[in-house]
Formats: structure tokens, sequence, C-alpha cells
């Protein structure tokens, strides 16, 4: 089956993420890809800086499944 990748992203303007906004959406991804025949593979996070100072969490999230499956 191939392989396809989901990604979301969170920003924090003062360094803080916010896991009661944050965590929902990423177990809804989770969810909605599991519904559809994904199967989840590898969930992968990277953090960064962006040109204001805050942080950007990037959430890459493998899966196979017979097509991609939009969110």
């Amino acid at each position: 089956m191939p392989t396809y990748v989901r990604t979301l992203s969170f920003s924090s303007f003062r360094g803080r993420f916010r896991p009661e906004k944050d965590d929902p959406r990423v177990n809804a991804a989770l969810d909605q890809l599991q519904q559809y025949g994904g199967r989840i593979m590898d969930i992968r996070v990277s953090l960064g800086s962006n040109s204001w100072g805050g942080v950007t969490a990037s959430y890459v999230i493998m899966y196979e499944a017979r097509a991609p499956i939009p969110l």
C-alpha cells in the first residue's frame, strides 16, 4: 500500500503551545485518517523559530492508504 504524509503546523508567539487547542486538532486528523482506512506509520514533530520571534511546531504524520485521504 502507498505511503502518504499529512502535515499540521502550529505557531506560538509567546513560546508556549496550547495543548488544549492544538492536541484536539492533531487527534482529529489521526482519527479521520484511521476512519478512512489509513494506517498511521509514524508521527514526527519538529520545532523552529519564525520571523516574529515565536516558535512553530510541525507535525508530520506518515500513513498508508489506498489513496491520499483529504482532511
